[in-house]
């Protein structure tokens, strides 16, 4: 909550601000994303994961499938099937992991055993307040509160062919979306939240920048949060699959 107050306070002053964050400053911010999901995405591509700390090379057939299944889609697919490439090579990775046994009937039945209407818990992580924490949280704050700058003009830029320079108000409006996000989050006992790049470079791949888009995924996952039968369809995401994703995510 202090660094969603710390990101609001930030949002109103950073229109003032844009000698003092220049492209160079914002872009290595968002390389440095970047970078830190490669950590994440290759161990992942390769099946290591809590459980499995060696590379497996059926998970690794498994990834290898579903990445170039939606780089195929991508690249030579047209219209609905360029648009939806990522969800194609989804459903390609769950078939192909079903089929060398990495997705079992165990991780179905946490499906099938969900109930299918809940109401969200709210309150899960408690909350708790130690004054030690304030400048570190506040710290991130501004981290995210940079790499939200430099994925919004990513964003003009892709949107606007005559693009020359960030338009500060609306990043700052940006800004003062995720502050509020943060703020609401911590106050239920959730996980603070962010600006995604990968996201924005899955935008770019595809081609798919509306705002209607924004909207129907923000339902969407309203939605999952209120039918766990839905969303444990991600949450027994394979391994391989959920590498393949994040890799196709950074390549683009």
């Amino acid at each position: 909550m202090v660094g969603g107050c710390f990101e609001t306070l930030f949002s109103r002053t950073v229109a003032r601000l844009r000698a003092w964050f220049p492209p160079e400053v914002t872009g290595t911010i968002v390389l440095m994303v970047g970078i830190e999901v490669i950590e994440v995405a290759v161990p992942r591509f390769f099946g290591i994961d809590a459980t499995h700390s060696q590379p497996n090379p059926t998970a690794l057939l498994v990834a290898a499938i579903c990445f170039l299944s939606m780089i195929g889609f991508n690249v030579w697919g047209k219209g609905g099937f360029r648009l939806y490439s990522v969800l194609i090579g989804l459903v390609v990775g769950y078939i192909a992991a079903a089929v060398a046994g990495i997705l079992t009937m165990d991780d179905i039945k946490l499906i099938m055993d969900a109930p299918l209407v809940t109401i969200p818990k709210f309150g899960h992580y408690g909350i708790s307040f130690q004054t030690t924490l304030i400048i570190p949280f506040i710290i991130a704050a501004l981290s995210s509160a940079l790499k939200t700058m430099g994925d919004l003009s990513t964003c003009q830029k892709i949107n606007d062919a005559e693009w020359k320079r960030p338009e500060m108000k609306s990043i700052g409006r940006g800004i003062l979306a995720c502050g509020i996000g943060n703020l609401f989050s911590g106050a239920i006992g959730s996980l603070g939240q962010s600006v995604s790049s990968s996201n924005i470079g899955l935008s770019i791949a595809t081609g798919a920048t509306s705002r209607r888009i924004a909207y129907a995924t923000g339902a969407i996952l309203v939605l999952l949060a209120f039918f766990p039968k839905l969303a444990g369809i991600f949450v027994i995401m394979p391994t391989p699959v959920m590498g393949a994703c994040l890799i196709f995510q950074l390549v683009s």
